[in-house]
C-alpha cells in the first residue's frame, strides 16, 4: 500500500499505484466498492513455493494481450529443456514448471513478453528434492 487516505472514520481509501488509481473499501463490511484493476504495467511477480519441490507457479501480469516465452536455466546458464511459449492475456498470468527431472540446485527462469512493447524479466528459484 503506497498511500493512504481516510475519508470517513468506516471507510479507507488507497492506492497501490502511487495515487494513479484509488480503492475504497468500507470497513465497517469489509466489502471493496471498487472493480478489480486490470494490471496497466509489466510486472513478474516470481514463483510460488520458493524453494519448491517437483512444482512451482510463476506469476506475472502483462498490460496487454501478445507472446510470453519463458526459458529455464541452471546455476551454469545452461539452457533445462525446452523453452516453452504461449498467447499471454493481458492481467495476472501464471505458468506451472515442473522439475520432476531436475536436480536439487539453485535455477533461473527469463520471461520475455513481446506485444505493443517488449519486456524481459529473470526470477531465482530454488529447487529442493
Amino acid at each position: 500500500m503506497c498511500g493512504r487516505q481516510e475519508e470517513d472514520s468506516n471507510l479507507l481509501r488507497y492506492s497501490s499505484d502511487k495515487g494513479n488509481t484509488w480503492k475504497t473499501i468500507d470497513l465497517t463490511t469489509d466489502i471493496n466498492d471498487s472493480e478489480l484493476l486490470e494490471p496497466t504495467d509489466f510486472l513478474l511477480k516470481g514463483n510460488f513455493p520458493n524453494p519448491f519441490n517437483n512444482s512451482t507457479m510463476i506469476g506475472f501480469n502483462l498490460p496487454k494481450d501478445g507472446i510470453v516465452k519463458i526459458i529455464i536455466y541452471d546455476s551454469r546458464g545452461s539452457v533445462v529443456g525446452l523453452p516453452f511459449t504461449f498467447e499471454g492475456k493481458s492481467g495476472y498470468n501464471s505458468v506451472r514448471f515442473e522439475a520432476d527431472n531436475l536436480s536439487s540446485g539453485v535455477y533461473f527462469y527469463s520471461l520475455f513478453f513481446e506485444g505493443e512493447q517488449s519486456y524481459k524479466a529473470t526470477g531465482k528459484m530454488i529447487l529442493l528434492k
